[in-house]
């Protein structure tokens, strides 16, 4: 939706979707989203990777996918990237619940130890903000095996992001979402048993300059 006083909000749903579904949605958004609009893509799913020389490329298993190595119905990362930089919208958030979802750019996650609400009472940072090209990737796990589940209907990498969401109050940027979901899923996982840690990363070969994506609460 816009970042102005009149929200628009417009829901595309792919369930189960196969390989061309999954990348028409996605060539589908050149033509609703806006400049100034605000994108949230979610995707939660089987992911693979494979090994080329010293790369490593990742991949989205839509519902046609044959098992590894047959890439054949694959949906590569380069594809779901390339169209980001292509799309109008000012601010994009990925939120990718998959294995091997850090694949989908080579930057380095950020490091973070606490938010910092206060700055979000100036005006001038929102104005800052705003103004610049956001591309953020927030991943249920690096570039590693994730849970595809340990929170009822839900993995406990959904169920997190659910609850931050569900929970907020305020003004809660980009960053600090990865906080409140990182803390949660890495406990979670780890009463499993399994290690699994959450990563924010910038996509700047998609065009991130150094905005941000942020959620407001519907006024009641």
């Amino acid at each position: 939706g816009s970042a102005g006083s009149e929200v628009r909000l417009t829901v595309l749903t792919i369930a189960n979707g196969d390989n061309t579904a999954v990348m028409e949605a996605i060539n589908d958004l050149n033509e609703i989203v806006n400049d100034d609009d605000n994108l949230l893509i979610f995707y939660a799913g089987h992911g693979a990777r494979l090994s080329t020389g010293q790369n490593e490329i990742g991949y989205w298993l839509p519902a046609n996918a044959e098992a590894p190595p047959r890439d054949t119905y694959w949906v590569p990362n380069e594809f779901v990237t390339g169209h980001l930089s292509r799309l109008k919208a000012k601010r994009v958030l990925m939120v990718v619940d998959s294995c091997y979802a850090g694949l989908l750019s080579t930057e380095p996650s950020f490091l973070l130890l606490g938010g910092n609400t206060a700055q979000y009472s100036d005006p001038e940072f929102f104005r800052f903000k705003l103004a610049k090209r956001a591309r953020l990737l927030l991943t249920s796990g690096g570039d590693r095996p994730v849970l595809d589940g340990g929170a009822g209907n839900h993995s406990v990498f959904a169920r997190a992001f659910l609850d931050a969401l569900t929970d907020n109050q305020g003004v809660l940027s980009g960053p600090d979402l990865f906080l409140r979901v990182r803390d949660k899923v890495t406990a979670a996982a780890a009463a499993a048993q399994f290690e699994q840690r959450p990563e924010l990363k910038t996509i700047k070969a998609a065009g991130h300059e150094v905005g941000d994506f942020f959620f407001v609460p519907r006024p009641n």
